[in-house]
Formats: C-alpha cells, sequence, structure tokens
C-alpha cells in the first residue's frame, strides 16, 4: 500500500473520531459533562457540634463546564438572597478557568459563625450562579493543634 494513502486513511480515521466526540458522539477520554446544567451538593448539610470541621463539596460539570473558582456566603434571609462572601476556592481545576471534570473537596470550617451557607460556582454554558447550601448550628470546642496548622487557603472564615 502506498504511504499516501496510508497516512489518509490513518488522518480520516483521526478526524471522524474526533468529530464524533466532539458533536455528542461517544466521548473518548475527554471526562465530557452529560448533563445540560451544573451540579453542586454538600455534605453534611447540617453541621452540629458533634459533626466534624469540614464539608465536602462535589462538583458535576454541566455541557459548558464550571468556574474554577467556588465563593462561600453567608445570608440571613431567604435562601435566594445574595448574602456576605466569607471565603473563596480557587484553582479547582489546574491550569483552566473552566472546569469540565467532575470535582469533589472537603472544605474545614474553623472560624465560622452559627447561621445559613451556600457554596456557588459559575454554569459556563447558563452563566447562572448554581448552588449548594448549609447550615452551621454550632462547631466542636477545640480543634487538634495540627488542625489549626493547616493550609489556610482551605479555610472558610481564615485568614488566607
Amino acid at each position: 500500500m502506498n504511504i499516501n494513502k496510508l497516512l489518509i486513511i490513518s488522518l480520516i480515521i483521526v478526524i471522524a473520531a474526533a468529530s464524533a466526540s466532539y458533536f455528542g458522539g461517544t466521548p473518548i477520554l475527554t471526562g465530557k459533562a452529560t448533563g445540560a446544567v451544573t451540579k453542586i451538593s454538600v455534605s453534611p448539610t447540617y453541621i452540629t457540634a458533634e459533626s466534624d470541621r469540614k464539608i465536602t463539596i462535589t462538583i458535576e460539570p454541566g455541557e459548558g463546564g464550571f468556574s474554577s473558582t467556588a465563593y462561600f456566603y453567608r445570608y440571613t434571609g431567604s435562601r435566594g438572597t445574595e448574602g456576605a462572601r466569607v471565603a473563596t476556592k480557587e484553582r479547582l481545576c489546574v491550569g483552566s478557568i473552566t472546569c469540565k471534570n467532575k470535582i469533589i473537596f472537603d472544605y474545614s470550617l474553623i472560624t465560622v459563625d452559627k447561621g445559613n451557607y451556600y457554596v456557588t460556582v459559575l454554569d459556563r454554558k447558563t452563566n447562572e450562579k448554581v448552588k449548594a447550601y448549609f447550615t452551621v448550628e454550632a462547631l466542636k470546642e477545640e480543634l487538634p493543634r495540627e488542625k489549626l496548622n493547616q493550609d489556610l487557603s482551605n479555610v472558610i472564615g481564615g485568614a488566607y
């Protein structure tokens, strides 16, 4: 077989596979988003004195992905109201301002007061904030020294 024909056939196969993945065919190891809108959740959603001082945030990207920065707010009104921003978690996905893969991360609650909070990211396709709510009823009184010495960039209410 002529080397030019082999090169052309190989090029056609690569283009067809890339097109199928990009235009809605079966994704090829891309971690491509499957839902229309980004989904975000927090666990646990209710923090008591018996709870650990951390929450786990899970973000599943929509079709356009989501912003690589999560913002934490405290609110006093109803769930639809904007509150005061208490913390920011940046660089959820390394090397990009848009995350296209599912992200799960823990966040420590060190100096947070009792109250209602939410975490939000921006859905890149709809350009709307996607929120997950949680309530802090109380926190454990004592915190081990090694927890206090952790990276403060991961702390709600900490100086970072």
